[in-house]
């Protein structure tokens, strides 16, 4: 049974009969009535509060033989489609005749005629409801209850059975319709996925082993962590077998997460190379809001974006899309939006909800702000998630489970509310009171911060006070000017709040100064892995792979809270003749001593360089030690040509860097770039195009309060506490830094480690089985004559 629940498309129940879609009374009628316009709707906290207590009020004061809130449940069959509806009637008058059936709906003021989809909802509850009861007539009353002055009016009508089902009947139609085109389509799909053959001659060694994991893991229902060094084809060896799976019905959809663009681009290679050799299948990928925006800054306003005005009117036609097209990327949702006139973004999460194989970044589905509530907020489904690049989800775990709030920020609104809305001006004083008390307790405490392990509730109590407050400015249309601010802050609180929900022994409340009179409220999830844990549990499963899987007990604590986890460590393929592995160990990168290493490294890599001039990346722990040695390289070898990356490369820059070692093979150059930045994973230099990587330290990340918070965490829970936040995830960037090099069978090149501390045991025990055949360089003056014996002898 596999469940998919959604705002237009149905829930699927798959079996081996038929498909059983489930979908709520108000789905249906949205389906097929809404043709509205988007609005930017982020306001209904206060006003979902409000109608909630006036739905309960007007409840309570029914005469007896009033039932409210009455579950209905419905099935329907045409042809093949089979159709479950359900919803739930606010009220059902049982002892009138006929009986009455009551929708409530709460406004700012009172229509003078009902609001069709509302009417159709009621329509369809006494449908339901007649059907259920064998009852032959019943009375319908739409009711709308003002919130201001608590005035009614109400819209009824007594309708015969078969009267209702001709209303019904209007509106399944479309829908059924709909439902027909997704199962042909799914039919087709796992026609061709059962007849689809792995597109290689041949399984790489440890490709098939992991091939064969990751559909045991769809069939089983299991998690499986897979080290799958560079060369493995790993994009392929995951996608194919779940794709097998899918069509045999052991998943509803996948789900491929990545960090990166570039891990979404491999993995639409490797479909298209599938497609090519006949699969059928929808793909869609999702962009980011901000980057896919047609209209920036209109907030998604349709007085001033066209692609939002009408939307939903304009969607069906736009959603036809699906019947001639199966790859929905980028470019195609740009192209068709602006056919079609519909806001991109909007349409691809539309489309999404047809799509048997998702590709999008890790926070669709983990980060609680932004996930797809139309995919995951109905509990239990079976997708498949195929999550790449898995060692940053760690760090960016922890990013989505944590929240801030500034002092700076309530001063800056609290000013510029302070003429035109003095109530929320007052309640922002309170807040920034308590940032000033905090601050002087961290001043007194001469220290950064202050650590707690509750939740600040004093904060939180005035938080609450000044969201209604915020909601009555924002639903009012005010204010002007200062909205934006108001808006960001909003949605800044919101969130807090939302946060320390899910506040817990995996948290800590941390306040720092942060400088001129700032102080910084942060929530701190320490520990992400139960709540990934949690959001697993409602698929089917998932696989967790990268080639710096490394150690796959950390990944599976750190991850998922389970060291017993299933997992994979795959061999790499490559022979390790390919690769001269050298460790430069008399020299120290320790931080006290980075200054007097400056001049022996940039000789270093002059050294590496003159021994076989080509292509070489660098790679430093830090801008500054970056900087310290290009300055001293650049005064000593001048005629050596180097590329350096800077804080601030914007796209074209960091295509331009790559373009230089990729569209000028085996030419002499020198990229110095920074280990976990954007040139240390996610490029694919092949043969000649990368020759060398020098890496210059252990990688650890700087000292800091937040990395030792995470380490004495782990250390009070029995582990090493050093390893998990510092160590460990240094050790990773090195690891992704090395792993540029050697990316297939032909490619042969260099990797030299320098610092003292990769030879200590701890660090050795860290290196992955093809780095057990280092060479230990303790005199830099000789390291050339190993380096001349490793090309001569390749």
């Amino acid at each position: 049974m596999y469940a998919l629940q959604d705002r237009l498309f149905p829930c699927i129940v798959m079996s081996r009969e038929a498909f059983i879609y489930k979908i709520s009374v108000r789905e249906l009628v949205a389906f097929t009535l809404n043709r509205g316009s988007l609005g930017h709707q982020v306001i209904g906290g206060r006003r979902a509060r409000e109608g909630s207590r006036e739905h309960h009020r007007w409840q309570k004061q029914r005469p007896p033989g009033y039932q409210a809130e009455v579950p209905v449940l419905w099935q329907y069959q045409e042809g093949t489609v089979a159709l479950e509806l359900n919803g739930r009637i606010d009220g059902v008058y049982t002892r009138e005749r006929p009986v009455r059936i009551e929708e409530l709906k709460t406004a700012s003021r009172l229509p003078d005629d009902p609001d069709p989809q509302h009417w159709a909802q009621l329509q369809c509850y006494g449908y339901m409801y007649a059907c259920n009861e064998s009852l032959e007539q019943v009375e319908i009353s739409l009711v709308y209850l003002e919130l201001n002055d608590r005035e009614t009016r109400e819209f009824k009508r007594t309708c015969s059975r078969d009267e209702l089902w001709e209303a019904m009947e209007k509106l399944l139609a479309p829908y059924v319709a709909w439902l027909a085109g997704i199962e042909e389509r799914r039919e087709r799909r796992n026609l061709s996925l059962e007849k689809l053959e792995f597109p290689y001659p041949h399984y790489r060694e440890g490709q098939r082993n992991l091939a064969i994991g990751v559909y045991r893991s769809v069939a089983r229902g299991e998690l499986l962590f897979a080290r799958a060094p560079t060369g493995t084809g790993k994009t392929m060896a995951v996608l194919f077998p779940a794709l097998k799976a899918l069509g045999r019905g052991l998943c509803e959809r996948l789900f491929y997460l990545t960090a990166r663009t570039t891990g979404r681009l491999s993995a639409e290679t490797a479909l298209e190379e599938l497609r090519a050799r006949g699969m059928y299948l929808i793909q869609v990928s999702l962009t980011a809001k901000e980057k896919l925006c047609f209209s920036p800054g209109a907030g998604c306003d349709p007085a001033l974006c066209p692609y939002a005005e009408n939307y939903f009117a304009k969607l069906p036609r736009a959603l036809k899309a699906l019947d001639t097209r199966e790859v929905f990327d980028r470019a195609v949702i740009e192209e068709l939006a602006r056919e079609y006139r519909v806001c991109p973004f909007e349409y691809s999460l539309d489309l999404s909800l047809a799509a048997d194989c998702l590709l999008c970044d890790y926070n669709y589905v983990f980060d609680p702000r932004v996930s797809l509530k139309r995919h995951f907020a109905q509990g239990k489904v079976e997708y498949y998630l195929l999550i790449d690049e898995a060692h940053n989800l760690v760090d960016r775990g922890r990013s989505m489970f944590s929240t801030t709030l500034e002092k700076k920020d309530v001063l800056d609104l609290k000013r510029l509310s302070k003429s035109e809305a003095p109530r929320l001006s007052r309640s922002l004083e309170g807040i920034n009171k308590y940032f000033i008390t905090r601050r002087k307790q961290i001043r007194t405490g001469n220290s950064k911060g202050q650590v707690s392990r509750d939740p600040p509730e004093e904060l939180l109590v005035l938080l609450r006070e000044w969201l209604p407050l915020a909601e009555a400015l924002l639903d009012g249309g005010s204010p002007g000017s200062w909205r934006p601010v108001l808006l960001d802050f909003y949605f800044t609180v919101l969130n807090f709040l939302r946060m320390a929900e899910l506040f817990g022994p995996h948290y800590v409340t941390w306040f720092e100064s942060t400088g001129q009179g700032n102080v910084r409220a942060t929530l701190l999830c320490l520990d992400p892995a139960p709540f990934i844990a949690r959001v697993l549990k409602s698929c089917r499963g998932a696989v967790f792979f990268s080639a710096t899987l490394l150690p796959l007990d950390y990944f599976k604590q750190s991850l998922v809270g389970d060291p017993e986890a299933l997992s994979l460590n795959l061999p790499s393929p490559f022979s390790p003749a390919r690769l001269g592995l050298f460790v430069a160990s008399r020299i120290s990168t320790l931080y006290r001593h980075r200054e007097e290493s400056c001049g022996s490294i940039a000789a270093l890599v002059a050294g590496v360089f003159f021994a076989k001039p080509g292509p070489y990346l660098v790679y430093f722990p830090s801008y500054a030690y970056l900087q310290q040695v290009q300055a001293l390289f650049c005064l000593h070898y001048p005629e050596i040509e180097i590329l350096v990356q800077s804080r601030q490369m914007d796209e074209t820059e960091r295509s331009a860097f790559v373009n230089r070692f990729a569209a000028n093979a085996g030419q002499p150059l020198v990229g110095f770039a920074v280990m976990g930045g954007i040139f240390a994973e996610g490029i694919d230099l092949v043969g000649d195009k990368l020759i060398g990587v020098i890496v210059v330290g252990v990688g650890l990340p700087q000292l800091c309060g937040e990395r030792d918070l995470i380490r004495d965490y782990y250390t009070e829970r029995g582990m090493d506490g050093f390893s998990y936040g510092y160590m460990i995830p240094g050790f990773n960037k090195v690891l992704q830094a090395a792993g540029r090099l050697i990316r297939s069978e032909q490619d042969r090149g260099v990797v030299v480690l320098v610092g003292a501390r990769f030879l200590r045991r701890d660090y050795l025990a860290l290196f992955p089985a093809e780095w057990r055949h280092y060479t230990a360089v303790e005199d830099v003056a000789v390291l050339p004559e190993f380096l001349d014996r490793f090309w001569a002898g390749n």
